[in-house]
């Protein structure tokens, strides 16, 4: 399976195929929002929701972890979109 490629995930049906949000909320009084992580499986439309203080290693790999352990199948592959501000 291709590494690094731009597509959509095709479930057919099957779960396990996952789009993965970041959204950043936006600065307030000059301090940094938070980025919400949102991934979503693509056939079950099973959802879960995170936070994090920034876009790191060390803060996406916790919630990406916990968030992935909260599937009830296991995981073929993922597509990541990243939006600005919402």
């Amino acid at each position: 399976m291709p590494i690094g490629e731009r597509r959509k995930p095709e479930p057919n049906g099957k779960p396990g195929y996952l789009c993965v949000d970041t959204v950043h909320q936006g600065d307030k009084d000059g301090k940094k929002g938070v980025y919400h992580i949102n991934m979503v499986d693509m056939a079950t439309q099973y959802e879960f929701v995170g936070a994090v203080e920034a876009i790191s290693e060390n803060f996406m790999t916790p919630i990406l972890i916990e968030l992935l352990k909260q599937f009830p199948f296991t995981i073929i592959e993922f597509h990541l979109q990243r939006r600005r501000i919402i």
